[in-house]
């Protein structure tokens, strides 16, 4: 009888054992010894994010507290902000002095037409962009900036940018729209 209670009180205490190693890991802080955490949800040895010292980056190594390569998405669950910026922002920018294809690759367009006569930029396709925005802003005298698209822009023609215009065009998947302008 004495084995029979001995042997009973071990698996009651084994199962004790079990379901607090189970509740302790289920509720523990994940902590890493080498400084970085890594998350692999695709489970193919690439982080899809990782966390360090530096903070979290998302399709990238972080050099900042959040560092996101690629696009990112923002969705509003309540009446409050999505984003809040306390302090100055940085964003991607290069100055153009020639006609051609836009990759929009950056976000700010200063278009030089110092000496250069008109130039054109042909904007990619609206439905291979959508929801970018992208701003330009002509600089100096001279000649105008002339802003094209396959499906025009507003659903017109050509826009067309006259000394120090600025235009905010932002793409809704079939056409490019002037979202904003100063003239």
């Amino acid at each position: 009888m004495r084995k029979y209670t001995t042997l009973k009180n071990r698996n009651i205490a084994s199962l004790t054992f079990a379901f607090f190693c189970f509740v302790m890991t289920s509720f523990a802080d994940l902590m890493s010894t080498e400084g970085t955490i890594n998350f692999d949800s695709n489970f193919d040895f690439t982080p899809e994010m990782t966390l360090k010292s530096q903070g979290l980056g998302v399709g990238v190594s972080p050099s900042t507290n959040l560092h996101v390569s690629g696009n990112s998405f923002v969705s509003e669950t309540s009446h409050s902000k999505n984003i809040e910026i306390s302090g100055g922002m940085t964003v991607s920018h290069t100055t153009i002095n020639t006609n051609g294809m836009i990759g929009l690759e950056k976000s700010f367009y200063f278009v030089n037409t110092l000496g250069a006569g008109n130039l054109t930029l042909n904007l990619p396709l609206a439905s291979e962009h959508l929801g970018k925005v992208v701003h330009f802003k002509k600089l100096y005298s001279g000649g105008n900036v002339i802003l094209n698209s396959t499906n025009g822009i507003d659903s017109q023609g050509d826009y067309v940018l006259e000394n120090g215009d600025y235009a905010q065009l932002v793409s809704d998947g079939q056409y490019w729209y002037v979202y904003n302008m100063v003239k």
